[in-house]
C-alpha cells in the first residue's frame, strides 16, 4: 500500500495545495512511489507532507523520475519514516531557490538504511535553497549517502543542515559520487 503511486512517463503530478499521507493511519509501503519517467511538481506555496510509514520510504524515486519542489515537503515531521526519507535512484531531484526539504524521524538500523536522502546509481540530487535534516527528531543513521556515481549539487543559495543523528556520519561518499558546491 502507498499513499501515491507515480508510473510510468506519462504520470504527471502537480501539487499546489496540500498533500498528507500517513495522517489517519499508517502507509505500510511508500509515501510516494515513482518509475519509469514519472514527475512531481510540488509548486510555490504547496506542502507535501509524509508521515507514519511502516516499512518503507517517505518518497522513492527510480528510472528516470523526476520530483520537482518548489514548495515545502516534510518527511517524518509528525511520526516515523522506517526505511529511508528521501531515496533517489537513476533519478534527478531538483530543490529550487523557494523549496523547503525538512526530514525527521528515520528509525531503521539497518545496513543501507535509517538515511535522510540516499542518492544511488547515477541519481542527481540539486539543492537552490533549504535542506533541514534532524531539526526536530533523530535520523537513526546517516544525514545524507551520496554512492555509485551520483552527485550532489548544493548551489550558493542553498543550505543543508544535518542534526541529531544517532549513529554514523551527516554525509557519506561512496564509489565515485561527487558533491558539488557552486
Amino acid at each position: 500500500q502507498d499513499g501515491i503511486q507515480l508510473l510510468g512517463a506519462t504520470s504527471v503530478f502537480n501539487n499546489n495545495g496540500q498533500v498528507k499521507i500517513g495522517v489517519a493511519g499508517p502507509v505500510n509501503r511508500m509515501g510516494i512511489i515513482m518509475n519509469s519517467g514519472s514527475k512531481l511538481n510540488n509548486n510555490l506555496g504547496a506542502l507535501i507532507e509524509i508521515n507514519n510509514v511502516s516499512t518503507n520510504d517517505g518518497i522513492q524515486l527510480a528510472t528516470t523520475s523526476t520530483v520537482t519542489n518548489s514548495g515545502t515537503i516534510n518527511i517524518g515531521n509528525i511520526s516515523v519514516v522506517f526505511r529511508i526519507g528521501i531515496f533517489v535512484s537513476s533519478a534527478t531531484f531538483n530543490n529550487n531557490a523557494s523549496g523547503i526539504i525538512t526530514i525527521n524521524n528515520i528509525a531503521s538500523t539497518l545496513a543501507n538504511e535509517g538515511t535522510a536522502i540516499r542518492l544511488q546509481t547515477n541519481s542527481v540530487f540539486t539543492n537552490a535553497n533549504s535542506i533541514l535534516i534532524g531539526n526536530i527528531a533523530d535520523i537513526n543513521r546517516f544525514g545524507i549517502v551520496v554512492s555509485s556515481t551520483s552527485t550532489l549539487t548544493n548551489q550558493s543559495t542553498g543550505t543543508i543542515s544535518i542534526n541529531r543523528l544517532s549513529t554514523q556520519s551527516a554525509i557519506s561518499l561512496l564509489a565515485t559520487s561527487k558533491i558539488f558546491n557552486n
